[in-house]
């Protein structure tokens, strides 16, 4: 069958479903999604007396485009614990030897809280007096040492090595999944690279940042997290809702063409004529569709590698957890040697997530200091679970639930190379006219990011139609 239609998204994940909605209820758009279901890595797995998040955790607060969305789709966000601002970082790795901690005291100093402020700052024992004193110095180092470098290399330059050690590599585990040495500063924190290139240090930026607001404005306060109840999948199934009959899930696109009128796009059974095609799927997709029609970026996306992450989610009887679980989770750092990236708690973000008597927690391995582990049995990742974040939190016995999520290839890596690939991509869309990419290489990873950059892009199409012209009749 032969159909035309104005606009052909390709992807229904969070971020071509946002911007298919984005377009507004009457456009003429088509999202083509070839799993059996809307929303890519957001996953909500119910059990018996609550639900996990097998993707994302939570959103973030500060996003008047998040809220907007949500808005629309009338969904509640529900605020999470305003303990969930504290984090934790692991401090002393637990040996083969020590097994389970039995007790509350030989669970200190494992699990060492992140600074909140200066106050706690001063008293924390995560960095050492004179990694303390070395950060004042920020201001003083040289504007260009690391910018152009690895994330690991502007943080050893700029705050000390000790910071780079234990503040911004788990920090970069969180996000990315990834390791602070190959991740590029410029890529994936764009808002701090041109801090110091324009102000010549962190500090300084922060404090230009702080007096362009104007007298008397007042910072807007929020929740810094937030959860929806049901679970976060209920947001891209609400999304495909709204969409109806222009939601097509199950549908495989084999390739896109330009054409005099605009663009082609084939699938297994169907050929789609578009004004405008908006690629809204992972790297290595995107790559094989623009084998033909750009081919230089093609290879460039092919080149892009990206982690892999286990999931899982386990229940345990609250009396058997000595930790308190008082904040949103803690990460690993590198030099600790472990499996697993780090832990969330889950019902500690949100109480609803599972019944009273029960803690749900969700423990994170692999990425890219042990990408084998995506291969790992059922059997191994939780002899993992036992043997480290047992460890760390106080577990005994066995958990009540656990499942297993094994996301292969989920979170691209932003490596040194991603600044140059990102140009590519904007200098290759600007010699396509009617083709626009979205999705987490293309500078944004989060939820919240995706969404902001999606319904920009929609609203840019609305605005920009004329220019475009009408679709072929």
């Amino acid at each position: 069958m032969n159909q035309t239609v104005e606009t052909v998204v390709i992807g229904g994940g969070i971020a071509g479903l946002a911007y298919a909605h984005a377009r507004g209820p009457a456009a003429d758009v088509v999202v083509l999604e070839a799993s059996d279901r809307p929303g890519g890595l957001i996953r909500t797995r119910q059990f018996d007396g609550g639900y996990v998040e097998c993707g994302p955790e939570a959103l973030q607060g500060d996003s008047e485009e998040v809220q907007t969305l949500l808005q629309e789709l009338r969904i509640n966000a529900v605020p999470a614990r305003a303990s969930a601002s504290k984090r934790y970082i692991a401090r002393v790795a637990p040996s083969a030897a020590q097994g389970v901690w039995a007790d509350r005291d030989r669970l200190d100093g494992k699990l060492v809280a992140v600074p909140s402020g200066p106050g706690s700052f001063f008293g924390s024992p995560i960095l050492s007096a004179g990694a303390k004193l070395r950060l004042f110095a920020e201001p003083f180092r040289s504007r260009d040492g690391g910018l152009e470098g690895s994330i690991a290399d502007f943080a050893r330059h700029r705050l000390g090595p000790e910071a780079a050690q234990w503040l911004m590599d788990p920090l970069v585990s969180g996000i990315y999944a990834g390791d602070a040495e190959q991740i590029s500063l410029r890529a994936a924190f764009p808002k701090v690279y041109e801090m110091v290139a324009q102000h010549g240090s962190v500090f300084r930026g922060m404090m230009a940042l702080m007096k362009s607001r104007p007298k008397g404005e007042k910072r807007k306060r929020g929740a810094a997290l937030y959860t929806i109840e049901g679970g976060l999948e209920r947001i891209p199934k609400a999304l495909a809702e709204s969409l109806g009959k222009r939601f097509r899930s199950g549908v495989q696109v084999n390739a896109i063409q330009r054409t005099a009128a605009g663009w082609q796009v084939t699938t297994g059974a169907d050929t789609l004529q578009a004004s405008r095609v908006v690629l809204a799927v992972p790297a290595r997709a995107a790559a094989t569709l623009l084998s033909e029609v750009a081919p230089q970026l093609s290879r460039s996306l092919a080149s892009m590698r990206s982690e892999s992450v286990v999931s899982v989610a386990h229940t345990w009887p609250r009396d058997r957890v000595l930790h308190p679980l008082d904040g949103f989770g803690y990460l690993v750092p590198s030099c600790l040697g472990l499996r697993h990236l780090g832990t969330l708690f889950s019902s500690s973000l949100n109480p609803g997530r599972c019944r009273e008597d029960i803690v749900l927690m969700r423990t994170l391995i692999g990425g890219a200091r042990h990408p084998e582990l995506v291969d790992a049995s059922k059997n191994d990742v939780l002899a993992i679970i036992a043997a480290e974040t047992g460890a760390f939190l106080g577990l005994s016995g066995l958990p009540l639930w656990t499942h297993i999520e094994y996301w292969r290839d989920a979170l691209p890596r932003y490596d040194l190379d991603h600044p140059r690939r990102l140009a590519e991509i904007d200098s290759t869309l600007k010699s396509l006219p009617g083709l626009s990419m979205v999705g987490n290489y293309c500078g944004a990873i989060a939820v919240n990011g995706l969404i902001e950059t999606s319904r920009r892009l929609a609203r840019s199409h609305v605005e920009n139609r004329a220019a475009i012209g009408a679709h072929p009749s």
